[in-house]
């Protein structure tokens, strides 16, 4: 038998570290690789002036290579369709978390246009959660494919929750930061000014990333995830900030960069992160 008091490992040791490694490979060469193929759609929508649609599938097809590089096969994503409380849920937290906060805008500062009739608010509620919804989450399953698909489950392979959230969340938001400094009138992040967007965007994507990650690690599924970012941005870009002013400092409140909204996530990261303990990961706090 090895003798551990001299330093040397034991052969599950040793099987555990070098398995540890390999996933950390991964994890950094899926980084790069996203990164880099979202080069072409970064240049591509600085250039061209309009959002190009290059840039949503880089996730996807660097999670892909990486899968294939690292075990010369793409299987290991969790297809499987969720049960129907999370996808339920993943689906209306959008609407309660940062709707809930433009409704209280509206009514608390007065930040609703109020030149609309009532049937068509609800024409426009109608329509940007159904066919708004569809045409999101079409377009970020593209994103969520890496983020969720790839990222999430093997960081939690090897780390507690907490960094799985916090990791995995800065890393997506860290993806649009160049849209937000070099393409923001293009991007629509032009609303409020970098020193103010880069954080408190930042802040709701990593706070919306941990929620995602625990409904991922949950459900063993990415369908929530792609639901949720559908539900997100068809609700928040798609209806509220349809009918809310954009006079004054009102984007600074409610808006897909308003603080109000990233408080928001923030707060609803926190109780998801309370029930971290129901979840399976490689290192529990």
């Amino acid at each position: 038998m090895p003798n551990t008091s001299q330093g040397r490992l034991r052969p599950d040791q040793q099987v555990l570290d070098q398995q540890s490694g390999q996933i950390k490979r991964s994890i950094i060469t899926f980084v790069v690789l996203a990164f880099a193929l979202s080069t072409v759609g970064y240049t591509a929508t600085i250039v061209s002036g309009e959002t190009s649609i290059l840039l949503l599938p880089a996730p996807a097809i660097a999670a892909l290579i990486t899968r294939y590089l690292f075990q010369r096969n793409v299987r290991g994503f969790a297809w499987k369709p969720p049960d129907l409380r999370y996808a339920v849920s993943a689906y209306l937290l959008p609407f309660l978390v940062s709707g809930s906060m433009f409704i209280f805008a509206w009514l608390a500062f007065g930040y609703y246009t109020n030149n609309n009739t009532d049937t068509a608010v609800l024409q426009g509620l109608a329509t940007a959660a159904t066919i708004g919804f569809l045409a999101n989450a079409a377009f970020g399953f593209g994103e969520e494919l890496g983020w969720r698909g790839f990222l999430v489950p093997e960081l939690a392979k090897i780390t507690n929750f907490t960094n799985v959230g916090l990791i995995s969340g800065t890393i997506w938001a860290m993806w649009h930061w160049p849209l937000i400094l070099f393409a923001a009138d293009v991007t629509d992040f032009d609303k409020t000014p970098a020193w103010f967007t880069l954080p408190v965007f930042s802040a709701t994507l990593i706070a919306a990333g941990t929620v995602m990650a625990w409904l991922t690690l949950k459900t063993r599924s990415i369908w929530p995830a792609v639901i949720l970012h559908g539900s997100q941005n068809a609700i928040t870009q798609g209806f509220f900030a349809e009918y809310t002013t954009q006079d004054g400092n009102s984007a600074y409140y409610v808006s897909e960069v308003g603080g109000l909204i990233a408080i928001a996530w923030v707060a609803a990261a926190y109780l998801f992160w309370r029930k971290r303990h129901v979840l399976k990961t490689g290192d529990q706090p």
